[in-house]
C-alpha cells in the first residue's frame, strides 16, 4: 500500500518537474531573462525558484535544515530573488531543477509508513504530510503554467502539455 502511494507521488512530482524543464528548454534564448513587469519573474527565475523552493521544501520534510520561522512572505521573496539572480544560465537552472528532483524523490523513497501518516509543515502549520506532499508537486505545476504564460504574452502559442 505505502509502496504504491509513493510510487505515485513520485509520478505526480515527475511530471510536474518534467513540465518546468520542458517550459525552460522551450523558452526562447532572447526570452529567457525577460519578464512582463519589473517585479514579475522570467521564465530563468522561476525555474530557479521551483528548485530552490523545492531543495528547502525537500530539506524540511526531511530534518536536515528547519522551516524559516519568524520570517515574513516578503523577506522570505527577497531571500529566493537574491539567490535566483545567482542563477544565469539556462544550464544552470536544469541542473538545479534535476538536483532537487533527486533530493526529493531520494525523500520520498526513504518515506516510512509513520511519516506518511504524520504531519509535517513547511511554515503553514502542521497538515497531513500527505497533503504536504502534493503542495510540492502544486507548487511545481503552478510556476510551469506561469512560464506557459510568459510564453503566451511573446507570442508562442505551442501547447506543450
Amino acid at each position: 500500500m505505502i509502496e504504491e502511494y509513493i510510487q505515485e507521488a513520485i509520478g505526480f512530482y515527475t511530471h510536474a518537474s518534467e513540465r518546468v524543464e520542458k517550459n525552460l528548454n522551450t523558452t526562447v534564448d532572447d526570452k529567457l531573462r525577460w519578464a512582463p513587469s519589473p517585479t514579475s519573474r522570467s521564465p530563468l527565475a522561476i525555474a530557479v525558484h521551483c528548485a530552490l523552493a523545492v531543495k528547502g521544501m525537500t530539506r524540511s520534510l526531511s530534518g536536515t535544515e528547519p522551516t524559516p520561522s519568524g520570517m515574513t512572505t516578503a523577506q522570505m521573496d527577497d531571500w529566493l530573488r537574491q539567490q535566483e539572480e545567482a542563477v544565469t544560465t539556462r544550464k544552470e537552472a536544469l541542473a538545479l531543477l534535476r538536483e532537487a528532483s533527486d533530493e526529493h524523490i531520494s525523500w520520498l523513497k526513504a518515506i516510512t509508513p509513520e511519516v506518511l501518516d504524520g504531519t509535517a509543515d513547511l511554515g503553514f502549520g502542521p497538515m497531513p504530510t500527505k497533503v504536504v506532499i502534493h503542495i510540492v508537486v502544486g507548487h511545481l505545476h503552478d510556476h510551469a503554467a506561469q512560464i506557459e504564460y510568459i510564453q503566451s504574452i511573446y507570442g508562442d502559442r505551442e501547447w506543450r502539455m
